[in-house]
C-alpha cells in the first residue's frame, strides 16, 4: 500500500536550475517564466536566473491549460536538459 511517509517530497528537483524566460504566445503567455526541464511546468524566474522553488507540476489550472497546449503546440518540446540549462529554450 502506498504511503505519504515514503514519497518524495512535493519540491520539484528543477527548483534553482538556470532558466531563460520562455519565448511569448501573442496572448503574452507564459508570461516572463521560463520552462523547467523537471517537471515541464512555466515557473517565475528570480533576479539570479534561477527557476524559483516550486512543487513539481501536475496539471494546469483550467484556465491556463488551452494558451498552455497552443505554446507546445507553437514552440514544440525540449530536451529536459535543455530547458534547465537555460541554454537552448523553444523559440530562442
Amino acid at each position: 500500500m502506498w504511503t505519504d511517509a515514503g514519497a518524495d517530497g512535493p519540491e520539484c528537483p528543477g527548483s534553482n536550475a538556470l532558466g531563460v524566460a520562455a519565448s511569448l504566445l501573442p496572448s503574452g503567455f507564459p508570461r516572463g517564466r521560463a520552462l523547467c526541464g523537471a517537471c515541464l511546468g512555466f515557473v517565475a524566474i528570480d533576479e539570479d536566473d534561477r527557476l524559483v522553488r516550486h512543487d513539481t507540476w501536475g496539471a494546469a489550472a483550467e484556465a491556463e491549460a488551452g494558451e498552455r497546449a497552443e505554446w507546445f503546440n507553437t514552440f514544440g518540446w525540449v530536451d529536459a536538459g535543455d530547458a534547465t540549462e537555460g541554454d537552448a529554450q523553444p523559440g530562442r
